[in-house]
């Protein structure tokens, strides 16, 4: 991002102050903390992965099918990596 100048910073925060004067709601949504695109895909595909391996491991019980059974625990056991990986927790 370039670096602005002094006046455009002012002009900024003007702008700032007369939103959250006027909707203080949209200002708070919009002055919160951003979302990083690869965590909300990361987000998107452990629940994929939720919902894929509960349907493959009960088809693979229901058809004793050995190999969906097998993936579909293998997604349930590692669903919860992708967003881990992005987004590692404080600790």
């Amino acid at each position: 991002m370039k670096h602005m100048s002094r006046r455009q910073r002012r002009d900024l925060e003007a702008l700032g102050r007369s939103l959250a004067a006027q909707d203080p709601d949209l200002a708070a949504q919009l002055s919160g903390p951003r979302v990083l695109r690869r965590e909300v895909w990361a987000s998107r595909l452990g629940a994929v992965m939720l919902v894929a391996g509960v349907v493959l491991l009960a088809c693979g019980l229901l058809f004793a099918a050995t190999g969906l059974g097998t993936v579909g625990a293998i997604l349930l056991l590692t669903f919860w990596m992708p967003p881990r990986i992005v987004a590692p927790g404080p600790g």
